[in-house]
């Protein structure tokens, strides 16, 4: 069977990488204050934050500016910013703001293993139910691209560890070794060679050959994976660059990995009335879902068996119903900060963590999770763009 994960042409800036590198576009969707620090950050510098689409902006205007992202690819591609490794691999480390380790390895996915589709049997699924209307914007921004910019978590269910955690960095050459802005930790990479990278590649394909119908899960960019598979699908060309996307592939079994719940803020609604109208629907007291309005705050559970799953379908009702205006948020921080200093017309819903024990196993067994159930990390946790490919 041929590699389903594979190496890739990686380019890397030659210089100031500190400024290259920026967080995932779909972080701080509420806080356009962050997007406005990273902006001034990068200044003059070449970065990837002019390669991307922060998702802060969607809902404006955007046909100018993924027309400037075209154009400041094409830019870096002549200016000859970059470092090129050759069918290559990269293992990183990640430090957290925490302190600990998170490892992995850059390489490429092929896209016709891939399908984000809810019911799907093949060996690359999405693990959150994708939302459609996220995705003409992303494939705006990939159709004609030069460049595949990745923020991509791709999962592998090695539990017996073979994979990444085997990879012995001090027999390596180290790559880069930077610190990430805005509060994102720092970052290291080596390029995998010799002894190493033949390991690598014999245990990857024994662990393909093995897991049998599911290998691989989309941890983190499943919306920007599905576009790239769309993007590609619609040219019709298998073997164009594009069949392939850059993904940094994680164990799911690293005890580093923190599926950290994605809270829910409903905005321009009565909250009074909302809360009223979950308890009329059948939601009682009791351990389930955390809810905090500007003055009062309390729990509620309902009787099926996704709490996550009843909660969205009641909130989409409601907004069908009621009006109002839903987002996802990162952090519980975040989330009693934006009630607690909002007009009064909102309420939060604060939710539980899912367990990466058994995570591929109900995959498999029941389908994806509900749109934006967790996320990998706190929000400065977050893969940053570092890596890119050519892809023209």
């Amino acid at each position: 069977m041929a590699s389903i994960f594979k190496a890739a042409d990686i380019l890397l800036p030659k210089h100031n990488m500190d400024k290259w590198a920026v967080i995932a576009c779909d972080q701080f969707t509420s806080q356009p204050e962050y997007w406005e620090e990273v902006r001034r950050e990068c200044g003059t510098y070449a970065s990837a934050y002019r390669c991307i689409l922060p998702e802060v902006y969607l809902g404006e205007e955007n046909t100018e500016v993924i027309a400037n992202i075209h154009k400041a690819m094409q830019e870096y591609l002549d200016g000859d910013i970059f470092e090129t490794y050759r069918n290559a691999y990269i293992c990183t480390e990640r430090t957290l703001s925490s302190g600990r380790v998170r490892r992995g390895v850059v390489g490429c996915l092929d896209l016709e293993a891939y399908d984000f589709h809810d019911e799907t049997d093949a060996p690359v699924r999405a693990t959150e139910k994708t939302v459609m209307e996220r995705i003409p914007p992303r494939m705006a921004v990939r159709e004609h691209a030069p460049l595949d910019m990745s923020h991509v978590i791709l999962f592998c269910d090695d539990e017996r560890r073979e994979l990444i955690e085997k990879i012995d960095t001090r027999k390596l050459p180290l790559v880069y070794d930077i610190r990430l802005m805005l509060d994102g930790g720092s970052v290291k990479g080596w390029l995998l060679t010799g002894s190493e990278l033949e390991r690598f590649e014999s245990a990857l394909q024994a662990y393909e050959n093995r897991k049998g119908d599911m290998i691989y899960a989309v941890g983190d960019g499943n919306h920007s994976l599905a576009s790239a598979k769309t993007v590609y699908e619609q040219s019709g060309q298998k073997d164009h660059p594009s069949r392939y996307a850059l993904v940094e592939l994680e164990n799911v079994y690293d005890p580093v990995q923190a599926f950290e719940p994605i809270h829910r803020i409903i905005r321009d609604v009565d909250p009074e009335h909302l809360i009223a109208e979950m308890k009329k629907a059948g939601w009682k007291a009791g351990a389930g879902v955390r809810w905090i309005t500007k003055d009062a705050n309390g729990e509620l559970v309902y009787t099926g068996k996704l709490v996550l799953a009843d909660l969205q379908g009641f909130l989409d009702d409601y907004i069908l119903q009621y009006g109002g205006e839903l987002d996802y948020i990162h952090g519980e921080d975040t989330l009693r900060q934006l009630v607690r200093k909002g007009s009064g017309r909102e309420a939060g819903f604060l939710l539980q963590p899912v367990t990466n024990y058994g995570f591929f196993g109900h995959i498999a067994a029941s389908g994806v999770y509900p749109r934006k159930t967790f996320s990998i990390g706190h929000a400065n946790d977050k893969r940053y763009y570092l890596e890119t490919r050519d892809i023209r």
